[in-house]
């Protein structure tokens, strides 16, 4: 199931040099999950609550 998710890199994620903070992928990273598994019609709430799944980060 291809899927897309655009994010815009704002201020606050880059360091002084305006690169990307490292760190800041994950949290890139988990954002895009949660929105991948969503569409998917299986929302985290629904994972971890109902379904008591969870998956690494």
């Amino acid at each position: 199931m291809p899927f897309t998710k655009k994010k815009l890199i704002r201020f606050h994620l880059c360091d002084p040099a305006g690169i990307v903070f490292y760190p800041q992928y994950f949290y890139l990273l988990s954002e895009a999950m949660e929105d991948f598994m969503a569409a998917a019609g299986k929302p985290q709430h629904e994972q971890i609550n109902v379904l008591r799944r969870r998956w690494p980060k």
